[in-house]
């Protein structure tokens, strides 16, 4: 490897991925793009360091809420307390959502999270 400067020891090796295929067990299934909007909203707040991410998410999960599609940790920073910032993702494959139906919904997780979790909105 003197060619190419290279002073550590290099390997070289090949994968044939279509012999590998065969121990896959990958579906292929098609998803059509979303016909109608998704509405994403973000929520902030303060909330005890020991209340971890899956937790809440699991809760807010049990909610069932109407049109929830997803969770999406966006960001934890520690301050005085930790602050989280989720990103809730609705969709409706029959219709556009209303903005009163997300927060209605919305309002249904963060007062749950109130009173489960005492958090505190930023």
């Amino acid at each position: 490897m003197d060619k190419l400067s290279i002073d550590l020891a290099v390997g070289v090796f090949e994968i044939n991925l279509n012999k590998l295929q065969k121990y896959s067990n990958f579906k292929k299934e098609f998803k059509p793009w979303p016909v109608f909007a998704v509405i994403t909203q973000d929520i902030s707040f303060f909330v005890d360091e020991e209340v971890k991410f899956s937790q809440i998410e699991e809760d807010i999960k049990k909610l069932k809420a109407n049109y929830l599609q997803r969770i999406e940790l966006i960001d934890i920073y520690f301050a005085q307390k930790k602050s989280i910032t989720l990103r809730l993702i609705f969709y409706n494959p029959q219709r556009n959502l209303e903005e009163n139906e997300i927060e209605r919904e919305v309002v249904k997780i963060v007062d749950y999270l109130k009173d489960k979790y005492k958090i505190e909105l930023r």
